[in-house]
């Protein structure tokens, strides 16, 4: 479950294959506990070798824009990590980088 925590400007949204910068961190769902963090680190939207973090990211990306920040409840235990425990990712998209065609 995703829920905006600030809104982001304008209205282009990231699509598979973009580059974007983020930051973010992992806690256990019942606890502070910072199990991963980045900050302003490069992604590449839908990369094929991603793993169930980067697929938990981009199915939040592709919904936002620039600037927005936002906390993913990972209700199913497969994300972001599949070894069954609840997690909340803070996630904000600094920057989209433009791709050409």
């Amino acid at each position: 479950m995703k829920s905006r925590t600030k809104d982001g400007v304008g209205y282009k949204r990231p699509r598979s294959g973009a580059e974007v910068q983020i930051s973010y961190n992992v806690t256990l769902k019942f606890s502070d506990e910072i199990v991963e963090q980045k900050s302003s680190t490069s992604h590449v939207i839908g990369t094929i070798s991603g793993d169930q973090l980067s697929q938990t990211l981009d199915k939040a990306l592709l919904q936002m824009t620039k600037g927005e920040a936002c906390t993913l409840d990972c209700l199913e235990p497969k994300y972001p990590y599949n070894d069954g425990k609840k997690y909340l990712i803070n996630l904000r998209l600094e920057q989209i980088y433009e791709l050409k065609d």
